[in-house]
């Protein structure tokens, strides 16, 4: 019987391809019911965003049929937000800004921080928020900002073809899918995910999304290179990327292989660095997923250039291929019980498939009432003591979107008396540095800043320094992170 049996669908939509699956919950397993990977032409979505709505629902009404997959009765599927729409920001409230009694406070400071923060239209903006950690030194809050237009053309899209949805960020879904392999949710971890056009740098600790950045580095530029270098054809180089790879010293792939991973390679040590720097956490494992996870020997060569385990990862439920890994995570979320701290991006109801059964709403009010009557002739036993969450990660100086496009600030240019140093701002993950109303990651971002550029610094407070600047051709002052900051006097 089907009668105990849930039926969940994850749908990835990427610029090129659509990867569905679907997955039955029964007898307290999960299992794969079917996958299915459909072509995208150019044009029909890019970088997230609905271009040609018929061709796009012609495809999927074919990938959701009935012809494609084993369940018929579902009416409501996971999808995928486009990581590319999609903005995130870490910060961290004061002591005694905490959850439950200051919940109202935290997400008002949420949605101002989402305002300053993601390169978005205050009117278009779309806030959801999770709590990272919640103790008396203070809330570490993960602030996930995304276009409400883009979502209402995506739930539209899907409403005309008969399903409601719910959406989920890719990161997540691809650390759902593989975290529990490696025992992952107890750890701190870092996953890369190395697709066609990009690659995005996301870190979890004991589960939270953390740190998420993306580099424009993908498997096409690197198939280029070696297409030019070796004059081989695409399928050729696939080839030999799968059976040889970085396994063989001696060749001329594995020569033009290490020059074309290098700058990954940098930019992976140099994220990795930074997040163990100012989070105060030891990475203990690198997880490498996407459609570079296939080339042979690149764990080897990034642990031993990394110094840190790397494998690449798979789900339980299936082990290769790794294109369906992120669908899967998506189907997951339907079986992941939903709670108030969790992102959520659907305003409307949260039913699930198979929730409204009169079958299950029945046996809900016998457990209710078999509760109710036995309360008092139960044996009462005192709490399980709560283990304390690890510390809060304070918030970083990078904002993990991309920056507001803005006309840098002119460097200003170093006054007569000897007695105030100068700093110069140096490199940072983003590309630029926030500068903050006050001495602490508490206060609004008023400007940023680049590096290279020199300003005076007028007082030192703890890890921040108070600096001299011109915003709209007036002085003012901000604060900026001391770590960024090499003194020049």
């Amino acid at each position: 019987m089907n009668l105990f049996k849930q039926t969940a669908i994850g749908v990835d939509i990427a610029d090129h391809s659509i990867e569905v699956a679907e997955l039955v919950k029964g007898n307290g397993q999960i299992k794969v019911n079917s996958l299915g990977r459909y072509k995208l032409a150019s044009g029909i979505v890019e970088r997230g965003e609905i271009r040609d709505t018929a061709k796009l629902m012609a495809v999927l009404r074919d990938a959701l049929s009935a012809n494609r997959l084993k369940s018929t009765k579902f009416k409501e599927l996971v999808f995928g937000l486009p990581e590319g729409q999609v903005y995130s920001h870490v910060f961290v409230l004061g002591s005694g800004e905490r959850l439950p009694s200051s919940a109202e406070k935290i997400r008002s400071r949420a949605t101002q921080e989402a305002r300053e923060n993601i390169p978005l239209d205050p009117s278009d903006l779309f806030v959801t928020y999770k709590v990272l950690d919640n103790r008396l030194s203070g809330a570490s809050v993960l602030v996930v900002g995304v276009s409400q237009a883009l979502l209402n053309n995506w739930r539209k899209l899907f409403a005309q073809l008969g399903f409601a949805i719910r959406f989920d960020l890719e990161t997540v879904a691809l650390f759902r899918a593989i975290g529990p392999a490696f025992g992952a949710k107890k750890k701190t971890v870092a996953v890369v995910d190395l697709g066609a056009v990009s690659t995005r740098i996301s870190i979890f600790d004991h589960g939270d999304l953390r740190y998420s950045r993306s580099l424009d580095y993908g498997i096409e530029l690197l198939n280029a290179s070696l297409v030019n270098d070796l004059k081989m054809t695409l399928p050729a180089i696939e080839k030999a990327k799968e059976e040889i790879g970085l396994t063989d010293p001696d060749s001329k792939l594995f020569t033009v292989l290490l020059k074309g991973l290098s700058p990954l390679r940098d930019e992976l040590k140099l994220t990795l660095d930074y997040y163990e720097k100012w989070s105060g956490r030891k990475l203990e494992h690198l997880l490498v997923a996407g459609g570079g996870g296939n080339l042979r020997g690149l764990t080897d060569y990034l642990q031993s250039n990394l110094e840190l385990p790397t494998s690449v990862g798979h789900s339980l439920l299936i082990k290769q291929p790794l294109v369906y890994l992120e669908a899967i995570g998506l189907a997951l979320k339907q079986f992941t019980p939903t709670t108030d701290a969790d992102l959520e991006f659907n305003l409307g109801s949260r039913r699930r498939h198979g929730s409204s059964s009169p079958f299950y709403l029945v046996l809900l009010l016998v457990i209710i009432a078999a509760g109710w009557f036995g309360y008092s002739a139960w044996p009462w036993f005192p709490p399980t003591e709560v283990v304390e969450t690890p510390p809060p990660v304070v918030s970083p100086e990078v904002i993990f979107a991309p920056p507001v496009e803005e006309q840098p600030a002119p460097p200003t240019t170093p006054p007569p008396s000897s007695s105030i140093r100068m700093g110069a701002v140096a490199n940072t993950p983003t590309g630029w540095l926030n500068v903050r109303a006050g001495a602490s990651t508490d206060y609004r971002v008023i400007t940023k800043i680049n590096p290279g550029q020199v300003y005076p610094l007028l007082e030192e407070n703890n890890d921040w320094y108070k600096i001299e600047l011109s915003i709209d051709g007036e002085k003012t002052e901000g604060w900026v992170s001391s770590q960024y900051i090499i003194i020049n006097n």
